[in-house]
């Protein structure tokens, strides 16, 4: 979870539904870092789920002085979404 949380992974995902011999698996961690499905049903689910949302990879290596400035910038847009946009177009250029 620290891991996907902190942005180095989108996550695991098991299609073992039996990964170890004694079948005393987790079937997901607690911020779903990890998630196992023990069928077909379960992976259409979750791969709806997934593709329904509409999200935004990024990454970058910014200093906090720099980061500031963006989110100053981003923050003069008048919605939570155009903020959002704005920012990731910032990040882009940058």
């Amino acid at each position: 979870d620290y891991l996907k949380n902190s942005g180095i992974i989108q996550g695991f995902w098991s299609l073992n539904p039996f990964p170890l011999n004694h079948g005393n698996t987790r079937k997901r961690s607690i911020k779903n870092g990890f998630i196992r499905m023990d069928n077909v049903d379960e992976l259409n689910i979750t791969l709806n789920q997934l593709f329904k949302q509409e999200l935004n990879f990024f990454s970058g290596m910014e200093n906090p002085e720099r980061l500031g400035h963006l989110i100053e910038i981003a923050n003069r847009e008048k919605t939570y979404h155009e903020k959002g946009l704005k920012f990731l177009n910032l990040l882009k250029r940058s």
